[in-house]
């Protein structure tokens, strides 16, 4: 047969893996980060940021109606994301753009309040990135306790980038 000809994956090919199942209840899927060719739509967000005073998702879902103005067919709608911050759907990003444009904003429905609009990404908000995690792994007999063995033990739940030296004798558990 030519290797070509079945390029695809079969659905029963395609299976989500089950790693870190050494001890009970802490197993968990690693489902991969796989983006579509062609997106459905494109979709503009933009992060509302509160500078100075407090207001709420309806007061701010309000203004930009009345920016908008009466013929404004579009629903502003404004998801909280923190205490001070706001994600909505801009019609364009020419809307994004405007309101970006002017920096710090003082709202004319509602007084003493300062906003700003900023661009929003999908990682916004995150404080770092997951690079490492600490195992400790029981059940290995003492006469395995080694570094090869603890490598291949860490290997399947990720990728081992240290081991605990002080704890391959410990009786309990080694840590990864």
């Amino acid at each position: 047969m030519d290797k070509f000809l079945f390029n695809e994956q079969k659905p029963w090919e395609i299976a989500t893996p089950f790693v870190g199942a050494a001890l009970p209840r802490n197993g968990f899927f690693v489902v991969p980060d796989i983006r579509n060719a062609t997106p459905a739509k494109e979709i503009f967000q933009a992060v509302v940021q509160v500078v100075d005073g407090k207001f709420s998702s309806r007061q701010i879902e309000e203004e930009f109606n009345q920016w908008a103005g009466p013929k404004c067919i579009w629903r502003w709608y404004a998801k909280p994301m923190t205490v001070t911050s706001f994600l909505m759907r801009f019609p364009s990003p020419r809307d994004i753009d405007a309101w970006k444009h002017f920096g710090k904003t003082q709202l004319r429905t509602v007084r003493n309040v300062t906003i700003q609009v900023e661009n929003w990404f999908p990682s916004y908000g995150a404080t770092g990135d997951l690079d490492t995690a600490l195992f400790q792994v029981k059940g290995i007999p003492l006469s395995n306790r080694n570094c090869p063995t603890a490598t291949f033990v860490g290997s399947m739940v990720g990728r081992t980038l240290t081991i605990d030296k002080h704890n391959l004798n410990n009786v309990d558990y080694i840590r990864i």
